[in-house]
């Protein structure tokens, strides 16, 4: 599905806005979806996985988003600054924060910046099975690779402490029984915020039994 993937990435990536968040594709741009955003960002993240690179300026414009629409308590909001902006939610508290994790580990993998495709694990073969490797298709990917993986503009040290400051605030305002927004849209974010930061507990808050 290398084709498909690739006509994704290329959508998502023109749909970008230019501050670097997301929105409903068929309403007039505004500062940002934190929920909508969250999705771009994991299918970005997936295609990556697959092989299809994204340029660097897509991962920097997203981490700068969210460093500034990250409210002064460290939680975030629904559409920071718009009309129904009511303050931090649980559900884009760990919308949020998940992402500034996706963000950073493709910024800065192994805490350095990114300067080639992800083969996986050091000293992992590049042929799976020591013999099968991935066939490009298009001749599209080629054009342009070199400026794929420039230096990053964000810091590490800052999307580090975004991400510290989203942690301390999903922990301080746990609530899985009785969350501000969608209950299993929230528990979908606290598993995919604690498998991203490989945190078998959340603060105090055993979120798996939970």
């Amino acid at each position: 599905y290398h084709n498909e993937i690739k006509t994704t990435v290329d959508f998502l990536i023109k749909t970008q806005q230019p501050a670097g968040s997301w929105y409903y594709p068929q309403q007039e741009p505004n500062n940002g979806d934190t929920s909508i955003t969250q999705y771009a960002i994991l299918g970005l993240w997936a295609a990556e996985r697959a092989g299809v690179m994204i340029p660097t300026r897509v991962w920097d414009n997203a981490a700068r988003w969210h460093l500034t629409t990250q409210l002064p308590n460290g939680g975030f909001g629904y559409h920071p600054g718009g009309k129904t902006d009511r303050g931090a939610k649980h559900t884009m508290g760990v919308a949020g924060t998940g992402s500034m994790y996706v963000i950073s580990r493709q910024l800065y993998p192994n805490g350095q910046p990114r300067t080639a495709p992800t083969t996986g694990k050091e000293g992992e073969p590049k042929k799976k099975f020591g013999f099968l490797e991935k066939v490009n298709l298009t001749e599209k990917d080629k054009e342009g690779e070199e400026n794929l993986f420039t230096k990053p503009t964000i810091a590490l040290s800052a999307l580090e402490t975004g991400k510290t400051r989203g942690a301390n605030w999903v922990v301080n305002n746990y609530n899985y029984r009785n969350p501000t927004g969608w209950p299993n849209y929230y528990l979908y974010g606290i598993e995919r915020l604690a498998a991203l930061a490989d945190a078998k507990k959340l603060g105090p808050h055993d979120w798996y039994a939970d």
